[in-house]
């Protein structure tokens, strides 16, 4: 499956919205949720040697698209 690219902006301002329209909260505190769930997002989509995004991998052949990086992980070990 094919990652499409990450957007926290929209992710961001779902949550907000969300816990001040139908939890009602505060907005700072909806700000500081939103923000520790974008966080998280962010975090479960990074590749875990070189730090880039999963997208930025080529999924079929798990090759990291940045031409210096020295990511191991998408690399096929022969």
């Amino acid at each position: 499956m094919i990652e499409r690219e990450f957007n926290k902006e929209r992710l961001y301002n779902n949550i907000v919205h969300f816990y001040v329209d139908k939890k009602g909260y505060s907005p700072d505190e909806a700000n500081r949720i939103a923000q520790k769930v974008v966080t998280r997002e962010i975090n479960k989509r990074r590749c875990d040697t070189c730090g880039h995004m999963n997208y930025d991998h080529i999924a079929n052949t798990k090759t990291c698209l940045y031409l210096d990086c020295q990511c191991t992980a998408f690399v096929k070990m022969s």
